[in-house]
């Protein structure tokens, strides 16, 4: 499952936070928050922590964890979810003069 949910909004930044789970069942999932950031010129970046992610016992172990992680973070931001929160034109509304 996944859920993104607008977290905060202002005249330079968009914060959304994405709850995406590992498993069918719910019970490994993650919370990131993604940072969309509007510069002068009406250009776009995104950031990213990922520091919720349990120790592992190798790096091999970790990397795999991770590369679910992300797997399923991109299904979420691709997903048509992230486009119910028009994040263009809140911001324009909000970013308004």
């Amino acid at each position: 499952m996944k859920r993104i949910k607008l977290i905060s909004l202002n005249e330079q930044e968009a914060k959304v936070n994405f709850h995406v789970d590992l498993d069918a069942f719910g019970a490994r999932g993650y919370e990131t928050d993604v940072i969309f950031t509007q510069d002068e010129y009406g250009n776009w970046t995104a950031s990213i922590d990922i520091s919720g992610m349990p120790d592992q016992k190798s790096p091999a172990d970790c990397a795999d964890k991770l590369s679910k992680y992300l797997l399923e973070l991109s299904r979420a931001v691709k997903a048509k979810n992230i486009k119910h929160l028009n994040i263009d034109s809140l911001f324009n509304s909000v970013s308004k003069k």
